[in-house]
């Protein structure tokens, strides 16, 4: 009766034995049960079969000429090309000292001489199963660790292009890709821009400055199949622009894989993949994984675009004040300077100006106002070196630029350690000393300024006092930046306090508990 043999091949597995009767009587019994065999008679052969075409199991003879089994599996295990294939050793032998340095080496089980088919199918079946679902688990933890790292570089990395190189440089890793890059789509517009990516062997580039042109995203969108992701077996065919089609071929990238990146329903650009390896299909999973990882990237992109646009709009809301404030202040006064030069002038020529230098003081006197409030302007349209130097140092600008130019005496007071502070908590103490200080310089009529930023287990205090003529603070006052200083003190959890006595000058403090980044 002849034998049936099995139309689906389960796994491939390579036999190692130099007994050519054991060799083809077990390769019988796995070929008849749907195996895939392949045989080999030596150590070496065996190990440069397994290197070049890893198999799933490896069923292996202890005693053999030359290399025996034990080395021949120490030799598996320190190739990571072959360290996770099962590997089951064949013996006539039963001492326990045998099988002990087997599984020392890295041996998963022991099939016994003579065999007996029951048992190597059994053991054969068992230890694929717990092999797949071991590399199975381990896919699953890569995935995990990698989409942990690009979800960290997305959420933390500010600068964008920075971000989306770290992501490209993860991406492929975990598809095991040539390239990967991120084209981004141009607002209102079909072009491409900002082609950042990562190449396996020469590491971040930018097809941009490695002589592409930005070019129109309607050949990506066109082949974008229902599914949103689009699998190309041949890269090399399509259509792209001639610097573009020139980098492929180049670099021999053969398949690849199309991801929009997507937000809002709206396509910000492309997440590209490409492999070496001719007429690659990606899968299912890796096609979800990287739909899932588009779609954080969109998330960041996205998010940037709405940050540009608010501080677009800051800006924009910034000048009108500055408008506003060039209006209501210097113009003012140097609209009171003509007023009062012309009609001093005119009167001291008909003989009726009574005190010349009490005029010549008081025009001293609102030109040095004017004076101050123009320097504060001119600050305030200066980029402020807050984000690049710090707190401190940006309070130093300040004083040095504004208060020190006015010929009022500023000081500086640092306590403790203020490194690292929190942004949002940088950014808000900041403004809170810019208003204190503007109201100090437009109304105190102070001859000197100390700033105090202390910092004491955790929390910061910061202060400013000036000698000017201060208020009576028990009144119910909403001027002065006052409304405003305390509405940035309490977006960070801060207690904002004012001490001002008429004639004995002003003190704000704001004290806030930090937890640094």
């Amino acid at each position: 009766m002849a034998k049936t043999i099995a139309s689906e091949i389960k796994d491939d597995i390579l036999i190692v034995d130099d007994d050519l009767l054991g060799l083809r009587l077990l390769s019988s019994i796995l070929v008849e049960h749907g195996y895939e065999v392949r045989n080999a008679r030596d150590g070496s052969t065996a190990l440069m079969m397994a290197a070049a075409a890893p198999p799933g199991m490896i069923l292996l003879d202890i005693q053999m000429p030359g290399i025996d089994g034990y080395q021949v599996c120490e030799d598996l295990k320190s190739n990571p090309a072959t360290r996770e294939i099962p590997v089951l050793f064949l013996s006539a032998r039963e001492e326990i000292s045998d099988k002990i340095r087997g599984f020392a080496v890295g041996a998963v089980d022991y099939i016994s001489k003579p065999y007996h088919t029951e048992d190597i199918l059994a053991r054969v079946e068992t230890h694929l199963s717990n092999s797949k679902m071991h590399m199975a688990l381990v896919e699953r933890l890569n995935e995990l660790s990698a989409l942990h790292q690009i979800s960290k570089a997305i959420a933390s990395t500010r600068d964008l292009p920075q971000a989306l190189e770290a992501v490209c440089k993860t991406i492929t890793v975990l598809f095991d890709a040539r390239l990967t890059f991120i084209a981004l789509q141009a607002n209102d517009s079909t072009q491409l821009k900002g082609l950042i990516g990562f190449e396996r062997t020469s590491g971040t580039i930018s097809l941009a400055s490695a002589g592409s042109t930005v070019f129109d995203s309607s050949l990506l969108l066109s082949l974008q199949s229902e599914t949103r992701s689009s699998v190309i077996t041949s890269l090399q065919s399509l259509p792209f622009p001639e610097p573009v089609r020139e980098y492929v071929r180049e670099n021999n990238l053969l398949a690849g894989l199309i991801v929009p990146l997507i937000s809002r329903g709206i396509i910000l650009g492309f997440l590209i993949l490409a492999k070496e390896v001719s007429g690659y299909i990606f899968n299912r999973n890796e096609i979800e994984l990287a739909e899932t990882i588009a779609a954080d990237i969109a998330a960041r992109i996205e998010n940037d675009r709405l940050t540009e646009q608010a501080r677009l709009a800051a800006v924009d809301a910034e000048r009108q004040r500055l408008a506003r404030e060039l209006h209501d202040s210097v113009t003012q006064s140097i609209y009171s300077l003509m007023l009062f030069s012309s009609g001093w002038e005119s009167m001291a020529r008909q003989g009726t100006l009574a005190d010349p230098a009490e005029a010549f003081h008081r025009l001293g006197v609102v030109g040095q106002q004017a004076m101050r409030e123009m320097r504060l302007l001119l600050h305030q349209l200066r980029p402020t070196v807050l984000e690049e130097e710090g707190l401190i140092k940006a309070i130093q600008q300040r004083l040095d630029t504004v208060e020190r130019r006015a010929n009022i005496d500023p000081q500086m007071v640092i306590r403790g350690n203020l490194e690292a502070l929190p942004h949002n908590i940088e950014d808000e103490l900041f403004n809170i000393a810019q208003e204190a200080l503007n109201n100090s310089l437009r109304h105190a009529m102070a001859d000197s300024v100390i700033v105090r930023i202390l910092e004491d287990q955790g929390k910061v205090t910061l202060s400013v006092e000036d000698d000017g003529i201060g208020f009576d603070s028990s009144t119910n006052r909403t001027g002065l930046g006052l409304k405003s200083m305390l509405e940035r003190a309490n977006s960070i959890a801060g207690e904002l306090t004012i001490h001002s006595e008429a004639g004995r000058g002003t003190r704000i403090t704001i004290s806030v508990e930090v937890h640094k980044e």
